[in-house]
This record gives structure tokens, C-alpha cells and sequence, in this order.
């Protein structure tokens, strides 16, 4: 055969089948341009240094992971439904006289002459508005940086070489297709119904279980650090539990409706219900994986715009003060130098000391069993029921913190728990030393209430002085948990002055009080070098959330089309049949547009459901980075869902369109 034909053959294909090779095109261009721009912005970001740099980078690379593998699921998934389409073209080739090897050397062609299209258009594509999108990420770390932005060699190699790899794969699955079909099978499959599965009662109750497993695990767990573990297992058990529930649990209620006379035999039931029983296992598929897509937008943006929305309250969370340091407590420590050496680098920046916290600190975890604490314990933290920290401060130290006047003698303590617990009478142990209550505090100064994203309770000793601070941290160094556990000193403060100096201030005082060998400080930290560290955190991830939204979206987009046009071919000639057995054309409308409907929303109406199960675990996970406000995550669940809603809307409208105009009856 003449070796120009095959391309002539390809290059016609594509014309004649252009409403479904463009989209195709169009999504591999998309996913390519994607690639390569998330791909050059993690380079970029490598090879700049600047603060929250590497939280920005390994947030990206997991979005690039995300990003190629998805586009190899999409363009093989989409294909699927191309080659479906053609499957009755390919068949009448071989009846013609073509062989198997002939079609297969087509079909190389076709996704040949496709893939080297896309590659290139998608490359061009990312090389364009890869500087715009980087300087969208930019703008969202508040990062003002002179950054050179230049075409990555790098980037273009890897996304070349993968697509390379996903149109091969796809190539190599089309040719296996091809060799193992007969003629008649190629003729028939494009027309070819699905099968009920088997056992559907069985299935559709193991999808509920699932379904319902993944919802208790989503609803009960506790444990803010098991919460991430928990809900992955939730996630999988819900994805399961939602193919299992579309595929079998609407086949059970479809026959359900049949069963019901009174609804069954109407016009518009009696058709809409046959003919998705009739398909209903290739329905459900799609129709899960739009469910799954949708709730994977939506928990993706939820989660990124809260985090990033709720940045500056996450860090007034951490950070009571604008500057926190501890130091290791010794004997000899004279801490008033402390003071006069941050003073003096004060004045040298140009800020103003104020407002400062001085406390002695000591703190331990352990079991608190009624009103006795025990720093013994075995196994993971996480499984002990009654694990909770325990903070020790003097009174001279709160009562200057909170201007009171509490008295408290030796043998004596104040307490405050962070979360309401009973205690039996008035007395409390520390291993095998027994402390009375004078009472219990209200307040805990820097503390407050307990912040919800502590992955434990707090109990708070306030004692009469250092010595008997001293005392319990003898007795608890008896234990191995807690054994090398330190009194700290504690310095807090807040600074006063122009922004640039503050930061300036904050970037000097390391060096400044190891230079001054006051002491060992154990912690130095500021809310100025932790905001552009978290922004870089949070804003990557927003931008990745925004990014994955975008792809999970389109890929949503893309199997609701070929969803739409490779049923409305099939529907075609059953709606013809409808009118000539004595249905008007009116009738048939109507049928199309209610069945057009339910398989629209049906999904939407499970992710909505999902989304609200998901809820606590999600708030969960939030509180773990420090996001503790509910109204924050409320309102951005409420906006994603909205702003989800009107594009969903927007692609049924034009999806739609499509499938009518496929089904036009004339």
C-alpha cells in the first residue's frame, strides 16, 4: 500500500471526525501547556532563594506529580471514547478489504499527526502564559521579587518526553484494540449495549456500607493528627462505595421504579427509566467519575482558599507576641542582660521594645487518670485515652501577667484545663506527690481558650514558686518520656516601629544573644519571618489548589463531552424509532431533556453530599495548620461551591447543545 496514503487516510479522518478529534486536541493541548508551566515555576522556584522557597517548591512538585499523572488518565480516557465513536469507521475498513496491520498503521497516524499537534501548540501555549501565571503566583505569596523569567530547556525535555510516552501508550492500547477485534465486532461495538452487572442487590448493599463506612470514619474521628491517615482511608472507601452505588444501587432503583406501575407506565417514566436501564453500567461509570472529579474540585479549593484566607489568623494563633524566645534555665543566667542586649539592637533598627512577657515555663505529656498525672505511659500517644500536656508556671509570674492578686502556698496549686474535666475532690497527684487545689483558673494569659487545632488537652499548674517547679520536674524525670525535659525562661514581646526595620530587627537578634552568651536559646521566633514563610506555604498551596481545580475541572468537562456525544449517537436512531412508533416530537423533547437533566445533576447532587460529610474531617485538617475559624471555612465552602456551580452550569448549557444537536429530530 502507498506509504502517503495512510497519512492521507489520517489527516481526512481527523477532518471528517472533527467533533471529536478537536476537543480531543484541544485537551491534550491543555494538559501539555499545564504540565510544562507547573513544571518551569517549580525549576524557577529551585533556583531562587527566598523565604518559604522550600515549602513552595515541594508544594509544587506535588502538583506536578498530580498534574502529569492525570493528564496521562485523561488523554487515555478520553481516547476510549474516540475510538468507541470510530469503532463502526475501523470495522468498514477491514469489510472493504484493509487489514488489521493497515488500520493499525491509520490509527498510528492519526494520534501521531494528534500528539505531535498538541505537544507543540500545548508547549507554545505554556511558554506564552507561563510568565503570567507565574507572576500570578507571585502576586498571591505576597513576593516581590526581580526574578529572570526564561524559556526552561528542562521543563520542555520532561514535558515532551512524557507526552511522548502517554500517545505511545495510547497508540500501543488502540493497536492491541484493532488486532484483537474481529470485523463484526468493530461494526457492532459502537452499537453495542451494556450489560447489568451481576449480583446488583449484593453490590448496591456493599456500595452502601462502603459508602456509609467512609461517612462514619469522615464524621467520628477525633484525633486532629490521625485526621489526615483517617480520612485518606475515608476517601478510598467512599470512592469505592460511589462507583459501587451508580453502577449497581441505580440499576436496584431503576427496577424498583419499573416494579411501580403506577409510575413506570406514564410516557415520559416509562421511556426515561427503560432506556437507562438499558445502559445504565455505562452511564453510571461516567457519571461516577464526574461525581468523583466534582468532589475532588471542590474539596481542593475549599481547602486551599481557607488556608489562604485565613493565613493572618493562623499566624495570631501561633504568635500572642510579635517575637517569642525561650531559653534553657541556669543557675547563673543573668536574664536582666538579656533584656539590655535586645534593647540596644532595638535602638540600632530603629523599633521600640514593648509590651514584654517574662515567665519561667516547664513543660511535659502524660496520662491524667481522675486527678492523678502519670508521665509513664506506652504505645502511641495518639491511642491513649486521658494523653494530655501538662504546663507549669509560678504565680509571681501570672499574677504579673494578668494584674491579679491570687495567693497560693507551698504544697498548694491553681489549675486550668483547657477542655472541662471533673475533678473528685480537692487534692491532685504528680506521680507520687500529692498538690492541693486552691481552685481552678479561668484564664491562661497567651492561651485563652484551648486553640482546637492542639492535637491535646492542656492542664496548667500554676505553683507557688520556682522551687516547686523545680520539684515537679524532679519528679517527672524519674520517667523516661520525660526525663531531659527543661525549665525554660521565657522572653515575649511585641515591637513598635516601620515595618522594614522590624523584619530587620528580627533577622539580627539570633546572632545578637548567641553573641552575648546570655544563654542557651532554644526558641527564637517571630510573626515577621514566619507571615512570609506562610504565605509562601498557603499561597502555593491556593495556587496549586486553583491550578488542580482548573485540571480536575477540564477533565470533568472533557468526559461530560464525549459523555454527551457518544450517547447521542447512540440515542439517535431510539428516539427516531420513538416517533415513528406514534410519540410526537414534543414528547420526545421532553424525554430527552428530563433524562438530559437527571444525568447532569445526579452526580452533583452526590458530591454536595459528599462535601457536607466531609466536613468535620476537613475543618480538622484546617485546624492542624493553625485555622481554627469555622465562619472562614463556611464561607469558602459556600463560594467554591457557587462559583463550581455557575461553570457546571455553563458546560451543561453547551454540552447540551451538543447532544441535541446530535439528536435533532427533523
Amino acid at each position: 500500500m502507498n506509504r502517503g496514503l495512510y497519512q492521507k487516510l489520517a489527516f481526512n479522518n481527523i477532518r471528517k471526525n472533527k467533533n471529536t478529534f478537536y476537543p480531543f486536541t484541544l485537551s491534550c493541548i491543555v494538559m501539555t501547556a499545564m504540565f510544562y508551566m507547573i513544571h518551569s515555576i517549580s525549576n524557577l522556584v529551585n533556583e531562587n532563594q527566598f523565604m518559604g522557597a522550600a515549602a513552595m517548591k515541594s508544594v509544587l512538585e506535588f502538583g506536578m506529580f498530580i498534574c502529569g499523572l492525570f493528564s496521562w488518565l485523561v488523554i487515555f480516557y478520553t481516547n476510549s471514547f474516540l475510538m468507541k465513536k470510530r469503532s463502526k469507521e475501523l470495522g468498514l475498513y477491514s469489510v472493504l478489504g484493509m487489514e488489521k496491520k493497515h488500520i493499525a498503521k491509520v490509527i498510528f497516524w492519526e494520534n501521531g499527526i494528534v500528539g505531535i499537534g498538541s505537544i507543540l501548540m500545548g508547549l507554545l501555549a505554556g511558554i506564552l502564559f507561563s510568565k503570567l501565571i507565574f507572576m500570578l503566583l507571585l502576586k498571591i505569596v505576597h513576593l516581590q521579587t526581580g526574578f529572570a523569567f526564561a524559556i526552561s530547556a528542562d521543563s520542555l525535555f520532561i514535558t515532551i518526553l512524557l507526552f511522548i510516552v502517554i500517545f505511545l501508550t495510547v497508540i500501543a492500547a488502540n493497536s492491541i484494540m484493532v488486532y484483537r477485534l474481529k470485523p463484526i465486532d468493530l461494526m457492532r461495538k459502537s452499537q453495542s449495549g451494556e450489560r447489568e452487572p451481576k449480583a446488583k442487590g449484593v453490590m448496591a448493599v456493599l456500595g452502601l456500607m462502603c459508602l456509609g463506612s467512609g461517612y462514619y470514619l469522615a464524621l467520628t474521628v477525633q484525633n486532629p493528627v490521625k485526621t489526615i491517615d483517617v480520612f485518606f482511608v475515608a476517601v478510598l472507601l467512599v470512592i469505592a462505595g460511589t462507583y459501587l452505588i451508580f453502577i449497581s444501587g441505580s440499576i436496584v432503583l431503576l427496577k424498583l421504579l419499573k416494579n411501580n406501575k403506577n409510575y413506570y407506565y406514564q410516557k415520559n417514566h416509562f421511556i426515561t427509566v427503560s432506556g437507562m436501564i438499558y445502559r445504565m453500567k455505562q452511564n453510571a461509570i461516567g457519571l461516577s467519575n464526574i461525581c468523583i472529579l466534582s468532589t475532588m474540585v471542590l474539596v481542593a479549593l475549599t481547602f486551599a482558599s481557607s488556608l489562604y484566607v485565613g493565613t493572618e489568623e493562623t499566624l495570631q494563633a501561633s504568635f500572642y507576641k510579635d517575637v517569642i524566645t525561650d531559653y534553657y534555665r541556669e543557675e547563673n543566667n543573668d536574664y536582666t542582660k538579656l533584656e539590655s542586649v535586645l534593647k540596644e539592637c532595638a535602638a540600632k533598627h530603629h523599633v521600640t521594645i514593648e509590651d514584654v512577657d517574662q515567665y519561667y515555663h516547664y513543660h511535659t505529656m502524660g496520662i491524667l487518670e481522675g486527678n492523678d498525672f502519670c508521665a509513664d505511659y506506652e504505645g502511641n500517644p495518639q491511642d491513649i485515652e486521658g494523653f494530655i500536656g501538662l504546663d507549669v508556671m509560678t504565680l509571681d509570674d501570672y499574677n504579673k501577667w494578668m494584674n491579679t492578686d491570687y495567693e497560693c502556698y507551698p504544697g498548694k496549686v491553681w489549675i486550668y484545663v483547657s477542655e472541662d474535666r471533673d475533678f473528685v475532690g480537692n487534692t491532685m497527684k504528680i506521680s507520687e506527690r500529692e498538690y492541693t487545689i486552691c481552685g481552678r483558673m479561668t484564664d491562661i494569659p497567651g492561651m485563652g481558650a484551648e486553640s482546637s487545632y492542639n492535637e491535646y488537652q492542656n492542664l496548667w499548674l500554676v505553683v507557688p514558686d520556682l522551687k516547686t517547679m523545680e520539684e515537679i520536674k524532679t519528679i517527672l524525670d524519674r520517667s523516661e518520656v520525660s526525663r531531659g525535659n527543661k525549665i525554660f525562661y521565657n522572653y515575649n514581646f511585641d515591637l513598635k516601629g516601620k515595618e522594614r526595620d522590624k523584619k530587620a530587627f528580627c533577622a539580627d537578634i539570633n546572632d545578637v544573644i548567641q553573641n552575648a552568651e546570655i544563654a542557651d536559646a532554644a526558641t527564637v521566633e517571630d510573626i515577621y519571618t514566619k507571615r512570609d514563610a506562610l504565605w509562601g506555604l498557603f499561597g502555593s498551596i491556593f495556587f496549586i489548589g486553583i491550578f488542580l481545580g482548573i485540571l480536575f475541572m477540564s477533565t470533568t468537562v472533557m468526559i461530560i463531552y464525549y459523555k454527551q456525544v457518544s450517547e447521542g449517537y447512540d440515542d439517535k436512531e431510539r428516539f427516531i424509532i420513538l416517533q415513528k412508533v406514534g410519540m410526537s416530537g414534543e414528547e420526545v423533547k421532553g424525554v430527552i431533556k428530563s433524562q438530559i437533566l437527571l444525568m447532569f445533576f445526579l452526580p452533583i447532587l452526590f458530591a454536595l453530599i459528599h462535601i457536607c460529610f466531609a466536613f468535620k474531617a476537613i475543618k480538622k485538617m484546617l485546624a492542624l495548620a493553625g485555622l481554627t475559624n469555622t465562619a472562614v471555612f463556611i464561607i469558602c465552602i459556600i463560594a467554591t461551591v457557587g462559583v463550581f456551580m455557575i461553570v457546571y452550569g455553563i458546560v451543561y448549557n453547551l454540552t447540551a447543545r451538543t447532544y441535541y444537536k446530535i439528536t435533532r429530530l427533523d
